[in-house]
């Protein structure tokens, strides 16, 4: 469990690891957390903006993370065989 502080966590982390350029985020900072929030309907346009940035990169992050893992499990297979 990373979550120490200063670290980015959540998406900015998965963005920042699989996905060379997400530009683009505007609403992630300006939405304050509260319970039951996501509840509220209907959404306002600030949520529907929050809440297409968190699906807008997941084609990019998924790409990313494939082949990490098909770069990785091409390594494996090597030296499994040696």
């Amino acid at each position: 469990n990373d979550c120490s502080e200063g670290k980015p966590r959540g998406l900015t982390r998965v963005l920042q690891t699989w996905v060379s350029d997400f530009t683009g985020l505007t609403h992630k900072s300006t939405l304050v957390h509260t319970p039951g929030i996501w509840q509220v309907r209907p959404l306002t346009a600030d949520m529907m903006e929050y809440a297409f940035e968190d699906v807008k990169f997941l084609r990019a992050a998924t790409l990313g993370l494939r082949a990490e893992l098909q770069r990785r499990q091409l390594r494996q297979f090597q030296a499994e065989q040696l």
